[in-house]
């Protein structure tokens, strides 16, 4: 351990949910209550931090795209069945919208969705994994930076995705 530093009394002893590292960027990271921190990685001082009263619920997963949007699943903790929602903030991680997908396929039931992993590709294209609640049905979307959905799979089947993430021959890799 080169370095540690306690974000309690910040934070209300909430802990981390999601981390989000790119190179000397600052480390973006995400709590169970969706509070949303920007760290410098040298001495660990907090950049930036974004109290969301107004949405409270937890963050699972944080992508930044070419220009430092920044990105992350959103649990909102007031819904009975999460809903498959994306929130996009800007690089100060201001709120700036809230995508919501549909991810009811035929023959199935809603009871929510938990989506798991979410990945970014050059081209600014995010890529969204999940699973049903009640099944391990897959959930994919493929979006771009203004939440327009370009690909989501139609049928069902039994990958209980956890974890995704982009090898280096460019290939989207899905780990369940």
């Amino acid at each position: 351990v080169l370095l540690e530093k306690d974000y309690s009394s910040i934070l209300s002893n909430q802990p981390f949910q999601s981390i989000s590292n790119i190179n000397s960027q600052p480390i973006i990271a995400g709590t169970v209550s969706g509070n949303l921190l920007a760290i410098n990685p040298q001495d660990l001082s907090i950049v930036w931090h974004q109290n969301n009263p107004t949405r409270q619920g937890a963050i699972i997963a944080i992508k930044q795209d070419s220009k430092k949007n920044i990105y992350y699943i959103f649990q909102d903790k007031n819904e009975r069945y999460y809903q498959i929602r994306i929130h996009k903030c800007n690089a100060n991680g201001v709120f700036q919208t809230s995508f919501l997908f549909d991810g009811t396929l035929a023959k199935e039931s809603n009871w929510g969705f938990l989506m798991t992993s979410l990945v970014i590709d050059e081209l600014d294209n995010l890529y969204l994994f999940g699973h049903n609640s009640d099944y391990p049905y897959l959930r994919y979307f493929k979006f771009n930076t203004d939440g327009v959905v370009l690909k989501k799979n139609l049928v069902s089947d039994n990958l209980l995705a956890k974890f995704a993430f982009i090898n280096n021959k460019g290939d989207i890799v899905v780990a369940g």
